[in-house]
């Protein structure tokens, strides 16, 4: 199982920074717009402006800041589900050695069969992307 744990365990940790990163950018975001809401109420409680420009502005806001949170809700959907996705691949990982040894030889041809195929697929896609 070593072999394959390495390129996951790359792969988890470059789409856990990614998530992190991606977070904090949006929560830096979304503290901007919390910032600019508080200012033009600030500004039209001081008559600064009027109720139609206020209108206006915090309209815009309110909608950025509706965007701004549903991607922070589908960004950590997203890594809940990638989490989910490679306990589930570690998981299966380290069982698959002792499902070979358990199984039929028919079935581990069956398995070796299919393997080859998958690993041919990935070459053939691999080979397009390339070119």
């Amino acid at each position: 199982m070593g072999f394959a744990t390495v390129p996951l365990k790359k792969s988890s940790d470059k789409e856990h920074q990614h998530q992190v990163s991606e977070g904090n950018r949006l929560q830096q975001q979304y503290q901007t717009l919390q910032t600019r809401i508080k200012r033009v109420r600030e500004l039209y409680l001081d008559a600064s402006i009027a109720k139609e420009e206020f209108d206006e502005m915090m309209t815009g806001l309110q909608v950025e800041r509706q965007n701004v949170e549903a991607r922070l809700q589908r960004l950590s959907n997203a890594d809940n589900s990638f989490n989910k996705n490679v306990m589930t691949i570690f998981e299966l990982a380290s069982k698959a050695h002792e499902l070979f040894k358990s199984s039929e030889v028919e079935e581990k041809k069956e398995n070796y069969r299919i393997s080859i195929s998958e690993l041919g697929n990935e070459l053939c896609e691999a080979s397009v992307y390339a070119a």
